[in-house]
């Protein structure tokens, strides 16, 4: 399995890792054999939202294991950013978002498979996060951290295109505190940049992905509180086979494999919630 975080086109400014590579869509190398063939290696392209992104690269892992003729390559970047990418021909045979309305979309316009979804996969959870040294303990003192002299500028994700960052705008504004953050804020592309940020010191807290904090082979990155739902909308997280996919069937075989234990299992390792 390979890990991108941006193709051809440009996520927040960073180049091509991987996705120049094969411009078809899944393929089958080996020489001579079809697309989707018995015993033909398939590569299946996953575009996932960052804060998915690690959990889809565990359950990928575990997936070539189980299924060795198939290699699963993920590309990480803002769901908006990649539904745009989607769109605009590139390379992705899958596409994990974290939301729904943009996998809907797509399917409006016929760009997904209609035995492809859209599913729901998991359920996200926004959470504030203080580095391990901030003298203020987030995760006893909850909404209240956020009115700490300590904090002073605050870490989101671009609301324009990503799903925790509109979280996080609403969850500021029920709070009484947008007013006071708006001209604070840190800006990060994605749910995994702007944990990027807080963990150089750019941000004095973050309020993204719960996912983007979880370090399942490590110690814990950072202090943690889990927003109440009652405070921004919920964040289903939708996927779906896109159109372009040459392999369904093994695309099938993977979200049947991400709906099993072994989904289960990664989606908690990384604070993500099986969807119902």
């Amino acid at each position: 399995m390979r890990t991108a975080f941006a193709g051809p086109w440009l996520i927040g400014g960073t180049a091509a890792l991987g996705l120049a590579l094969d411009a078809a869509g899944c393929f089958a190398s080996a020489p001579g054999g079809p697309t989707g063939a018995p015993g033909a290696r398939v590569v299946l392209r996953v575009a996932a939202a960052a804060s998915v992104g690690p959990a889809l690269e565990d359950l990928a892992r575990a997936f070539e294991k189980d299924r060795p003729e198939t290699e699963v390559r993920v590309t990480a970047g803002a769901t908006g950013n990649l539904a745009a990418q989607a769109r605009e021909g590139a390379p992705f045979d899958m596409f994990f978002a974290a939301d729904t309305e943009s996998v809907d979309l797509l399917a409006r316009d016929n760009l997904i498979r209609a035995d492809g979804g859209p599913f729901l996969y998991a359920r996200g959870r926004l959470a504030l996060a203080a580095r391990l040294d901030s003298p203020v303990d987030v995760a006893a003192l909850g909404a209240a951290a956020l009115d700490a002299p300590g904090f002073s500028r605050l870490a989101i994700a671009n609301p324009r295109h990503a799903p925790y960052g509109r979280a996080a705008v609403e969850a500021l504004t029920a709070l009484g505190l947008w007013e006071r953050y708006r001209d604070r804020l840190v800006m990060g592309e994605n749910a995994a940049q702007t944990a990027q940020f807080l963990d150089a010191g750019a941000a004095d807290a973050a309020l993204t992905a719960r996912s983007a904090f979880f370090s399942p082979s490590g110690p814990a990155r950072a202090r943690l509180w889990t927003v109440p739902e009652q405070w921004h909308a919920p964040l289903p997280h939708a996927g779906a086979t896109l159109a372009r996919c040459a392999a369904p069937d093994r695309a099938r075989a993977f979200v049947d494999f991400l709906r099993g234990p072994a989904g289960a299992a990664a989606l908690a390792r990384h604070g993500l919630d099986p969807s119902p």
